[in-house]
């Protein structure tokens, strides 16, 4: 494929990508069920993924588009921002294992970097700051070395919302 040609399917494909997160929106409002919320998140989380892992001039044309933000973010927040306390708790461990790292991928690209806010939302409601909103910090893990308490891990069976 020419480079031209490759420009051209890149704005196709932006446009394609922005009609799904509308159409998200619309088919996920405030009032929408548990699974709904949370099946949307996922979707947005994979598309964010496969803006961020592929390669070629059209993936890189497309990445370009969301160096300035992009309305994944915000979508995001206002799925989140609608979740009771219950839901948060039980999308904490997807938005551990998932969001975090998706943030790092998208890092490597600087795009996506209001992302943060959305993992800040997780933390805030059990009350400890995350610190996951600086873009120009890597993610690191912190490692509990206490030794004195059983800490049975997270499993990554069932991280991840389930789909319906």
């Amino acid at each position: 494929m020419k480079d031209s040609h490759a420009y051209e399917m890149s704005g196709e494909a932006s446009e394609d990508i922005e009609g799904c997160f509308s159409t998200i929106e619309e088919q996920c409002p405030n009032n929408a069920s548990f699974k709904t919320k949370a099946n949307a998140l996922e979707t947005l989380r994979k598309i964010a993924k496969s803006i961020c892992m592929s390669t070629g001039v059209v993936p890189r044309e497309i990445r370009k588009d969301y160096h300035h933000g992009g309305s994944l973010v915000p979508l995001m927040l206002k799925i989140v921002e609608s979740l009771e306390a219950k839901e948060m708790e039980e999308l904490r461990p997807w938005c551990d294992d998932k969001l975090v790292e998706l943030q790092g991928i998208a890092g490597g690209h600087c795009i996506f970097e209001d992302l943060g806010q959305v993992i800040d939302l997780f933390a805030v409601e059990d009350g400890i700051e995350d610190e996951s909103s600086n873009c120009d910090e890597e993610y690191s893990p912190e490692v509990d070395n206490n030794d004195d308490e059983e800490s049975g891990g997270t499993e990554k069976a069932g991280n991840e919302p389930a789909v319906t």
